[in-house]
């Protein structure tokens, strides 16, 4: 799928830091699954520390890997932001395929 994202956060009203940046690896039923290919603050990451409504699953040298720990409900023709609407996702109406939107 390949399609990237980056999460911000607000650490100081109106000034913000990318936490994390990666791509879309895979949509399949009600589940998104991310890889976190960079992030910007030192801090360690551990399976089990929550973004949005992504966990993180597994660490590994070159890799995190982050699976949504609810479900998400997707809808033909209808379009859902997740990771705080850093990444959007709509199903197609007429088949059932879910794709991520690029920003404008």
């Amino acid at each position: 799928m390949s399609e990237e994202f980056e999460y911000w956060i607000e650490y100081d009203e109106d000034n913000y830091f990318m936490l994390i940046s990666g791509e879309i690896e895979s949509i399949e039923n009600n589940n998104v699954t991310l890889i976190i290919k960079q992030y910007e603050v030192p801090r360690e990451f551990m399976p089990g520390m929550t973004f949005g409504e992504f966990e993180i699953e597994s660490v590994a040298n070159d890799m995190i890997l982050l699976k949504n720990f609810k479900p998400i409900r997707f809808e033909p023709g209808k379009e859902v932001p997740i990771l705080g609407g850093a990444v959007r996702i709509r199903v197609s109406a007429k088949e059932h395929v879910a794709y991520p939107i690029r920003k404008s």
